[in-house]
């Protein structure tokens, strides 16, 4: 072993004493330049001027003959560096060697008195190395070599293992960054940042390039990014289009499970109907569980979500004028995490609701329409009608209320026989509850009352009308005519169905106007007849808003009106 020992030490002796008979024992030393600061304010950088030698040091050469090398030496600011040497008389070779004179890089390719320049990015910072010139043919020549340490990467403080200020358990959340250290004021000279991370368990090593300046990479844009691992991370810029090496590796933790809470805000506060609670985003693909409590724990309600928002509305069974507390979690990444801290909210009462404005203090047909005000979360709606005295400001009911239910908005009175003559009270509130998997339902509050008057249903069933002008007065008449009629049909009609209108016994001028009246007089339709007319009849198709009930169709020009009654069914 001693002998092994010997022999080793004394080849070493030897090859050193070789290259010590050149130049590489006393190489010239070179300090190098910040090359941002070269790109950004152009300052000179701290050059050699030198000669080739007259002899070669027997190394190897990658390109041409060693016959006149020179040597240089520096030390590695960072991880990368550049070296652009001049000249104008040879075509030169450059190379560059760690201390123990390991071959990096070497570089001849823009050929004779135009120079060369490498780049090299595997250096460590602190470390010495050496460059050596020779020129390809072995001719002499003069030239100048100037030396650049490219900016080294590596995340900022505070972004190693995790997150500054997170809490635990402790790591990072895979929709949260890491970031780079920053450049400025040399922020706008970096092209791009590429990010390496190596899986601690796996050895699966993972890179990412962002192009341009920003410092922040998204966890989740890494396939196989995920909770519960170790990664070590490492980071370089790419400037003056070369990457400039990577820096220091440093370990990056993520959770061990994902977690998600209500976001900051959200908890204690009172929400209504369409209210939106919120929490917070865990990625692209999250799956968010939703617990609900109440009634000290008798009643429990899950909702599920993709959406890290979700509208009061959209829980099944909510009971309004109620406390919840209120717990989230999420599955990502093929990871349930657990429930987070409760919280509570407060849930206000179920709105009330009444029938819209339009239809209060109106008369309204038999066959009339009415509708109530919506409420997003209504299952059903229940009506009271109530028989009232028209001249008690008190609406007091004077007979039995009516009530009825009904799943949507509107109300058709038809089927409720209310008199023609008589005045009623109507109110509407709204029902929850009766639909899905619901123990029991909720209902809210009787809005406003308001009046309506039934009108004689007579009035929509009045025979064609004939109106002419007095030839000798100029006055307006008006009179029934048995051969004048305007024909409907089908009749009833069907929603959707096309309506046919014709006019029997007389002609009609070009100015003749169609007039279509809902059941409580609202105009639906005032037009040309010409617009309608199919050859000798007139079409009109239902519109789907319209609803079931009595419509009363009016056709007149300058001296006559006909009219007819249509029921759509």
């Amino acid at each position: 072993m001693k002998q092994l020992s010997f022999i080793l030490a004394a080849l070493l002796f030897a090859v050193l004493n070789v290259y010590s008979q050149e130049e590489p024992a006393s190489a010239v030393p070179l300090t190098e330049t910040y090359y941002l600061e070269q790109l950004l304010n152009n300052p000179a950088c701290n050059s050699l001027a030198l000669s080739l030698g007259a002899s070669g040091s027997g190394m190897p050469t990658c390109a041409g003959v060693d016959n006149n090398d020179v040597w240089i030496s520096t030390t590695a600011t960072y991880q990368g560096s550049k070296y652009s040497l001049e000249t104008s008389n040879f075509d030169a070779v450059i190379y560059v060697y760690d201390a123990s004179f390991n071959l990096i890089a070497c570089e001849n390719s823009n050929g004779a008195n135009a120079g060369e320049e490498i780049w090299v990015t595997d250096l460590v910072a602190g470390d010495n190395y050496y460059i050596r010139v020779h020129s390809f043919d072995g001719s002499a020549g003069d030239f100048t070599l100037c030396g650049w340490y490219l900016p080294r990467s590596e995340l900022r403080n505070g972004w190693s293992p995790y997150p500054s200020g997170d809490s635990a358990p402790l790591g990072y959340r895979v929709t949260e960054w890491t970031k780079r250290r920053n450049y400025a004021p040399y922020n706008n000279l970096i092209q791009g940042t590429r990010w390496e991370f190596t899986n601690v368990d796996t050895g699966v090593i993972t890179q990412y390039e962002i192009t341009g300046n920003n410092g922040n990479l998204t966890l989740s844009l890494l396939d196989d990014m995920c909770f519960g691992q170790s990664y070590t991370v490492r980071v370089q810029v790419r400037v003056d289009d070369h990457w400039c090496g990577y820096g220091e590796s440093l370990p990056l933790l993520t959770e061990a499970e994902p977690t998600t809470r209500l976001q900051d805000g959200y908890g204690g506060n009172t929400y209504g109907v369409s209210s939106n609670i919120k929490v917070n985003f865990v990625g692209p693909d999250q799956l968010i569980e939703w617990r609900f409590t109440s009634n000290n724990g008798a009643e429990v309600l899950q909702h599920f979500s993709t959406s890290s928002t979700i509208s009061m509305d959209e829980i099944a069974c909510i009971r309004y004028n109620r406390i919840y507390t209120v717990e989230v979690r999420v599955t990502y990444c093929g990871q349930t995490g657990p429930w987070s801290d409760a919280d509570f909210l407060i849930i206000s009462p179920l709105p009330y609701t009444r029938v819209t404005d339009q239809y209060c203090n109106t008369v309204q047909f038999p066959g009339a329409t009415l509708f109530t005000e919506f409420i997003n979360v209504a299952d059903q709606y229940a009506w009271q009608i109530a028989e009232i005295d028209p001249d008690d400001p008190l609406l007091t009911p004077v007979a039995p209320a009516i009530v009825t239910y009904s799943p949507s908005t509107n109300l058709y009175l038809l089927p409720l026989g209310l008199e023609w003559g008589k005045t009623y009270r109507i109110g509407v509130k709204p029902f929850l509850g009766f639909t899905g998997d619901c123990d029991t339902f909720q209902e809210g509050d009787y809005g406003q009352f308001c009046s309506i008057t039934i009108g004689d249903p007579s009035a929509l069933m009045a025979p064609p009308m004939l109106s002419a002008t007095d030839d000798e007065t100029g006055e307006l008449i008006q009179g029934t005519d048995e051969q004048l009629e305007l024909l409907a049909y089908p009749n009833p009609m069907s929603s959707g169905d096309i309506l046919k209108l014709q006019v029997k016994g007389t002609s009609l001028s070009p100015d003749a106007r169609l007039k279509v009246f809902s059941g409580n007089g609202m105009v639906l339709i005032d037009d040309l007849v010409s617009n309608f007319l199919q050859g000798n009849t007139i079409e009109l198709m239902s519109s789907s808003n319209w609803a079931r009930g009595m419509y009363f169709v009016q056709v007149q020009d300058a001296r006559k009106s006909l009219s007819t009654n249509v029921l759509l069914k």
